[in-house]
């Protein structure tokens, strides 16, 4: 589980990361994404089209990375 709040620098990174060097063959990876205003939705609509164990839950208002666990 990865809570995300405008990461636009660092969630590529830190997906590619997750799907790529897991010693797992079974796993998902999921992001609630705390109403970013940045490219931080764009990046993962364009990586869950990559990965399709990456689950993306956008809370629209934002609240604080601490909710979204």
């Amino acid at each position: 589980m990865v809570p995300a709040h405008n990461e636009e620098v660092v969630i590529e990174d830190t997906i590619e990361y997750l799907m790529n060097n897991m010693n797992y063959t079974n796993y998902e990876v999921l992001v609630t994404d705390d109403g970013s205003t940045d490219t931080t939705p764009e990046i993962l609509a364009r990586l869950m089209k990559k990965y399709p164990n990456l689950r993306v839950i956008r809370i629209e208002k934002k609240q604080r990375k601490s909710t979204c666990l």
